[in-house]
């Protein structure tokens, strides 16, 4: 189950720190990504209804999302992710 509480959470912290600021793998990234649990589902749940803030918090842990959960169900979540992410925010990769 996703804690949104925690990754929300995560969001504020990170909005309160540096770019450069050194540790942010460890105090924002890691919980941000533990937020999200290990319910597979419930996390593509999660990504597929994201709003805009969500969808820029997932981006620091997208990868390591595709690394943890290597299924097409979760591939095919992650191209989606990426194209609701680019047309939110505007961009071509």
């Amino acid at each position: 189950m996703v804690d949104k509480e925690k990754f929300y959470d995560t969001i504020e912290a990170r909005k309160k720190l540096d770019n450069n600021y050194p540790w942010l793998e460890e105090e924002v990234w890691n919980p941000r990504l533990e937020a999200l649990g290990e319910d597979e589902d419930d996390i593509i749940e999660f990504m597929d209804n994201a709003d805009e803030e969500v969808l820029a918090a997932l981006w620091s842990v997208y990868d390591e999302l595709m690394d943890k959960f290597p299924s097409t169900k979760m591939d095919k979540a992650i191209d989606r992710y990426l194209e609701n992410y680019q047309k939110t925010f505007n961009v071509r990769f």
